[in-house]
C-alpha cells in the first residue's frame, strides 16, 4: 500500500521527469555536427599525456592521424584500423600510438 501512495505523490514529479527525458532525446536526434569550440573543450579536456592543439603544428596531429592511421583504402580496412586504435588506446593508455603520434612539428 505505501507504493501506492508514493507513486500518486509523486506521480506530478514523475511526469515531469518523464517529459524532460522526451524533450532531452528530441534535440539530442536533432543536433548535427559540434561547434569548433565543443571540439576544443573536448581535446583540451581529455588530453591527459599530449594536447592535440599545438601552435607549432600547422596540420593538426589529429587529423594527419586519421589520415595516416585511419582512414583506410575500403569501409572494412577503416573500420578495422579503429577497432585496432579503440583497443590499442585501451591496452596502452598514455602510450598508444594515438597519443605518441608525433604530426610535422615546426619551430
Amino acid at each position: 500500500m505505501k507504493w501506492k501512495e508514493k507513486m500518486k505523490r509523486n506521480k506530478w514529479q514523475l511526469a515531469a521527469l518523464v517529459l524532460v527525458l522526451l524533450v532531452q532525446c528530441f534535440f539530442i536526434s536533432e543536433k548535427q555536427g559540434y561547434h569548433m569550440d565543443e571540439l576544443l573543450t573536448f581535446e583540451l579536456a581529455n588530453a591527459e599525456y599530449n594536447p592535440w592543439i599545438v601552435p607549432t603544428q600547422p596540420v593538426g596531429r589529429l587529423a594527419k592521424f586519421m589520415q595516416q592511421e585511419i582512414y583506410g583504402d575500403s569501409l572494412g580496412e577503416t573500420l578495422r584500423n579503429i577497432m585496432d586504435t579503440v583497443a590499442d588506446v585501451l591496452r596502452n593508455r598514455g602510450n598508444s600510438k594515438l597519443l605518441i603520434y608525433l604530426a610535422d612539428v615546426y619551430e
